[in-house]
């Protein structure tokens, strides 16, 4: 049995290149693995800059302010794959490109880092999902979903048990999204405070 997030749930969704839910993405939009080049890692890092999973709606005009600017993001100087070779046993890192523009443009990203650990004592193939990153200007068109459905789907491929990933808790998008793709609340952070004086 496979689980996601450290909770039972069958992984059991088709694969295909283009499928999001009951419908389709639109022929130009194309799922790809991940090319180590520097044309993917440009356009990866373009997106990771423009990333706007530190912003939040409800934010005061301070903290929009601040956010407008001081952004932190990650940086990949060796390219996105160097990174992912360096830390786990296998990953997939699969890329949605926009075929329709002359050249093509990358508009999304996800990771699976995949590691062998132990889980209840049995030995299990664990991913570790992270990066996803979907241009703002290709937001709520399905591809979040799509190209989740496909990391999965390679995840499942290399016989992987588990799924699990961590999301900011004021990242109400990617909240809704990993829930509607069947992952579980398995942990949170919590403030431990520890007395000054006894």
């Amino acid at each position: 049995q496979r689980k996601k997030a450290m909770t039972a749930s069958e992984c059991n969704y088709p694969t295909t290149t283009n499928s999001i839910g009951d419908g389709c993405l639109p022929p130009h939009l194309v799922l790809r693995s991940f090319r180590p080049s520097s044309t993917d890692d440009a356009a990866c890092d373009n997106l990771e800059r423009h990333s706007d999973q530190h912003k939040n709606e409800n934010d005061n005009i301070i903290k929009k302010i601040l956010h407008s600017l001081i952004q932190v993001h990650k940086v990949h100087p060796q390219g996105l794959n160097a990174i992912c070779h360096n830390i786990c046993d296998e990953y997939e890192i699969v890329v949605c490109e926009d075929t329709s523009l002359n050249p093509p443009l990358i508009v999304a990203v996800t990771v699976a880092n995949i590691k062998t650990c132990y889980w209840n004592k049995e030995e299990v193939k664990v991913g570790w999902v992270h990066g996803l990153r979907v241009h703002e200007s290709y937001q709520r068109q399905g591809i979040g979903a799509a190209i989740s459905r496909e990391l999965e789907q390679r995840c499942l491929k290399r016989n992987v048990n588990m799924l699990y990933l961590t999301v900011n808790t004021d990242n109400s998008k990617a909240l809704a999204l990993y829930r509607r793709l069947g992952f579980y609340h398995a942990s949170h952070r919590a403030p431990r405070t520890t007395p000054l004086f006894s």
